[in-house]
């Protein structure tokens, strides 16, 4: 779940745009956070929507990882398990789901 607003995201967007080095702990989040950043910036969203875009295309990535997971996969592949992306906005304390993918019987 990703969430409105998030300090982590901001902080990695700031740091992408201007070059800024966080030091090597914040570092290693802005690294971790950086494919959602491309992800966002490349999908042409305005310079004021990249950091909620960015978040939701972690959320994204982090749901095909976990979908990818050897351990997972079988459970996904036998319909036991779902895994679920979603986004908490902070304003109106309403959570989105994500769609799962249809998933061929």
């Amino acid at each position: 779940m990703g969430h409105q607003g998030c300090g982590a995201v901001i902080a990695a967007v700031e740091s992408l745009e201007h070059g800024t080095d966080l030091g090597p702990y914040l570092n290693r989040i802005v690294a971790a956070l950086k494919p959602a950043y491309d992800a966002a910036k490349s999908s042409g969203v305005p310079q004021d929507k990249l950091v909620d875009a960015t978040t939701r295309w972690q959320t994204a990535l982090t749901v095909q990882a976990l979908e990818a997971d050897p351990r997972l996969a079988p459970l996904i592949g036998a319909g036991t398990l779902v895994i679920q992306g979603a986004y908490y906005s902070l304003d109106t304390g309403e959570v989105t789901w994500s769609r799962p993918r249809d998933r061929q019987a």
